[in-house]
């Protein structure tokens, strides 16, 4: 979370205060450390309107949330559009949604995690985009993902949609959750 807040500083009064037990038992199953520390820090919302960190309770917002990106992963139309071969949640190695990939307000592509073993802290990040490539697998976790977006946007395998890192290599400045000012683009 260190280089993602040197990235990405936050602005005063952003972050959100969770009881992440109340939120875990809804949910059965428990989160990510980085997660919560990226939602402690920011809250749910989006980064440039490129990257939209779900929300934790279905309906709380117009955004995705991790109870409806979790079921529609596990459901039969999903399973028969993507292809998928992951199991149906709540089996180890099924995938629960975190966030949505956007361009001009539309979403075309879904993050998860794969839930690899007891251990949350160590599961993948798991990026599916419609029209990509299927889903394809990254081994680090959602802050290291997010990082790598901001730092390295042509290292990874996502496409010129993605471009959030941009707006830090031209000068840009976040001016508050979402807010860019300076692009020069």
């Amino acid at each position: 979370m260190e280089s993602l807040i040197g990235l990405m500083p936050p602005h005063g009064g952003s972050g959100d205060v969770v009881d992440w037990d109340s939120v875990e038992q809804t949910l059965d199953v428990s989160l990510p450390s980085d997660f919560r520390d990226f939602v402690a820090v920011y809250g749910a919302g989006s980064i440039d309107d490129r990257v939209e960190i779900a929300s934790l309770q279905a309906g709380e917002s117009d955004r995705a949330d991790i109870p409806t990106m979790t079921l529609r992963a596990s459901g039969e139309r999903w399973i028969e559009e993507t292809g998928s071969d992951y199991p149906r949640f709540p089996a180890q190695g099924s995938l629960i949604g975190w966030g949505r990939l956007k361009s001009y307000g539309l979403a075309y592509g879904y993050l998860y995690w794969r839930s690899a073993g007891p251990d949350p802290d160590r599961w993948p990040v798991v990026v599916w985009k419609h029209g990509g490539e299927g889903f394809v697998e990254h081994p680090y976790g959602m802050a290291e993902f997010l990082v790598r977006i901001l730092q390295e946007a042509g290292s990874l395998d996502l496409d010129q949609r993605d471009v959030t890192a941009r707006l830090f290599r031209c000068g840009g400045r976040l001016l508050g959750w979402g807010v860019v000012d300076g692009l020069g683009v």
